[in-house]
């Protein structure tokens, strides 16, 4: 029998938002000497479920979850759920979803969530307790 595939279906890569979070994930270990990390952790479901942890080793495996997104399989438009704090310190909804609709708008979004005061002030107050 012939091979009744597509000769293109491997060639072309699509940059996912699991790999471009995975990618901002390990800077954060960088710029705190991996006191403090950041985690992509997949959840499985009828949708592709990431959430974006922020976690501190010397404190037990301590985690807060910044934000999650929810995807199907078609990538975007994609949901992503914000920390309420942050939500509202970007001036959007409390409690509810914010869609992003492609690739440049996602890294725009995450570029503001991850300078966010409140995504700072996290940052600082896990970095303090782990040296204590």
């Amino acid at each position: 029998m012939n091979d009744l595939w597509a000769e293109d279906i491997v060639t072309e890569k699509v940059r996912t938002p699991v790999a471009i979070l995975r990618e901002q994930a390990s800077f954060l270990g960088k710029k705190t000497q991996n006191v403090v990390l950041a985690e992509v952790v997949p959840i499985s479901g009828v949708n592709f479920f990431l959430r974006f942890n922020i976690k501190a080793p010397a404190l037990g495996d301590y985690s807060y979850t910044l934000f999650t997104i929810i995807h199907s399989i078609g990538l975007y438009p994609l949901e992503i759920e914000l920390d309420d704090d942050v939500a509202k310190e970007l001036g959007l909804e409390i409690s509810t979803s914010t869609t992003v609709k492609d690739e440049d708008e996602l890294i725009q979004l995450l570029g503001k969530v991850l300078k966010a005061e409140r995504t700072k002030q996290i940052i600082r107050i896990l970095l303090s307790q782990s040296s204590e």
